[in-house]
């Protein structure tokens, strides 16, 4: 009796397949020459009515359910960067571009011939990055750290007052707090910076645009965006009344894990001549060398 219903069910379901194929095939081969939005809307909305109407399973065939997962085939099938996100998925895309970001704190001393930390001070940036005991140190502008010895290697960090910041996601707040940072840094009398974008996926293209405003001049073109239609061409520059700051030597600290807007950000400024980009494989700390102003 099982075997009999499972072979009904099957028949059942491949007589399915076939009639809605046919019928929709009847449907497209009528539009098959015309790419007209209406009439390939009309294919699309004759095979959600057929679904509708003659599939077997009822809880899978709600227009909310098919409709959505449509919209997810129909963007996965453009390129590996489009992505159909439902509203609750949307919402949280908004929370999190709307956290957060933190403004280099070692301990260290030799071992092994080698520059080693000894911890990382709580709540500094040297922590936040994953700075852990027993790091090492490998080379300082350059210059490997091995057999140098302690007073050596603190003479080279020792001429500069180096600011570091470390931006974790491009957010709302991110260009605002990365302003007030600065300003603090520089009465501490920062003569060099380190911006630290190791890990950081991207966020608000706005937000990575800004950021580089407070180190480039007001209305210096960022980013440029192309498309097929003239109203997708734009150019992204920094705003008008961007602060402007000292020309203070700087270097950006990328990886693998940087991507999108720390992207962007590393080559504008890199292109625009206003820092040096390190590209960071292992755990190794940069000095950036003193150049121009």
């Amino acid at each position: 009796m099982r075997r009999r219903l499972f072979v009904s069910t099957v028949v059942c379901l491949l007589v399915f397949d076939l009639l809605l194929g046919l019928r929709f095939h009847h449907a497209r081969a009528a539009d098959t020459d015309d790419d007209s939005g209406y009439a390939q809307i009309s294919v699309f909305a004759k095979a959600v009515q057929l679904i509708r109407q003659d599939y077997v399973d009822g809880n899978k065939i709600s227009y909310h359910d098919l409709i959505y997962a449509a919209m997810k085939g129909m963007l996965s099938s453009l390129d590996p960067h489009s992505q159909f996100m439902n509203p609750e998925d949307f919402k949280e895309m908004q929370d999190d571009t709307r956290s957060r970001f933190n403004g280099l704190g070692i301990e260290v001393s030799m071992k092994d011939g080698l520059l080693t930390v000894v911890t990382p001070m709580e709540d500094t940036p040297a922590a936040k990055a994953g700075i852990m005991s027993g790091d090492q140190i490998l080379r300082i502008n350059g210059t490997s750290t091995e057999r140098m010895g302690l007073q050596d290697a603190v003479a080279v960090f020792g001429p500069f007052k180096i600011g570091y910041v470390r931006i974790v996601q491009f957010n709302e707040p991110t260009a605002d707090e990365l302003s007030k940072t600065l300003d603090e840094l520089q009465k501490r009398g920062m003569q060099a910076l380190i911006l630290d974008l190791r890990n950081n996926p991207g966020g608000l293209l706005s937000s990575a645009v800004d950021v580089c405003g407070q180190f480039v001049p007001p209305n210096t073109k960022v980013v440029s965006t192309q498309g097929r239609a003239a109203s997708q061409k734009h150019d992204y520059a920094t705003a008008a009344n961007a602060k402007e700051r000292p020309r203070f030597p700087m270097a950006v600290l990328i990886n693998e894990g940087s991507a999108s807007g720390s992207e962007i950000v590393a080559g504008a400024l890199k292109d625009l001549q206003r820092a040096i980009r390190a590209s960071v494989h292992d755990r190794e700390i940069l000095h950036p060398e003193p150049t121009g102003d």
